[in-house]
């Protein structure tokens, strides 16, 4: 079983070695580890030039413009050779066994991805819930109040079956720069059936929500909340 992180930053210096070093001391080993940066102005992509220099298991990119997570996950995705992919954002990391946990919810042939709970660096954590049988026979993942936003695994298939355009802001026909998570979450789940997802109860995400140069951060929450509604109001696949 192999994945694929793909992990994507912009000014993350502070982090960036965190982040790198926690998938590369992951016990479980086989995956391939890539790494884009998205155009910062720090000192993030020497600090991923160090780390590479040093581990070969590292691929690495950087776009001269910034154009968003989203939009370089679409990219990535074409280019990866795993079976699984997992996506991790620079400031964020995981937990050493983090893949040794996913490989047991992913022994189970059906599972074509996973969502789940995730903690905060101070330990504060977030228990996400399964969605209602209701919701997977109706696809009305886009207007139930959860949303698996967090911890998500794709089986790679899964991801290569998003149309594009679901991927597309219609307001900006441009790739959505907020709620990067949820663009790919609501289709992939569209595409499942019930027994096809699995939720993740164990905390192996730390996500970090107070870096300055999260897209929250950036755009807001009044973005956030728009971007959100449009994603809501797109028709389901």
């Amino acid at each position: 079983m192999k994945y694929s992180i793909i992990v994507t930053g912009y000014n993350c210096e502070e982090y960036a070695k965190q982040c790198i070093d926690s998938i590369l001391a992951q016990t479980e080993k086989d995956y391939e580890l890539i790494i884009i940066d998205d155009a910062s102005t720090d000192n993030t992509l020497n600090i991923i030039k160090a780390c590479k220099s040093k581990d070969s298991r590292i691929g690495y990119a950087w776009r001269e413009t910034n154009t968003g997570a989203l939009s370089i996950r679409h990219y990535a995705v074409e280019h990866t050779v795993g079976d699984i992919i997992l996506f991790v954002g620079l400031d964020d990391y995981l937990e050493p066994n983090a893949l040794e946990v996913l490989n047991k919810y992913y022994e189970d042939d059906k599972i074509r991805m996973t969502y789940g709970s995730w903690r905060t660096p101070e330990r504060t954590a977030m228990r996400v819930k399964a969605y209602p049988s209701e919701v997977f026979k109706n696809k009305s993942f886009r207007t139930h109040k959860w949303l698996a936003t967090s911890l998500n695994s794709f089986k790679r298939e899964l991801l290569l079956g998003v149309p594009r355009e679901k991927l597309i802001n219609p307001n900006t026909n441009e790739f959505f720069t907020n709620c990067t998570d949820l663009a790919y979450s609501f289709p992939c789940l569209e595409q499942c059936k019930e027994e096809e997802v699995a939720v993740v109860k164990e905390y192996i995400y730390i996500y970090r929500n107070n870096h300055k140069n999260t897209t929250l951060n950036r755009l807001g929450t009044v973005h956030k909340t728009e971007i959100r509604e449009v994603l809501r109001n797109m028709k389901a696949l």
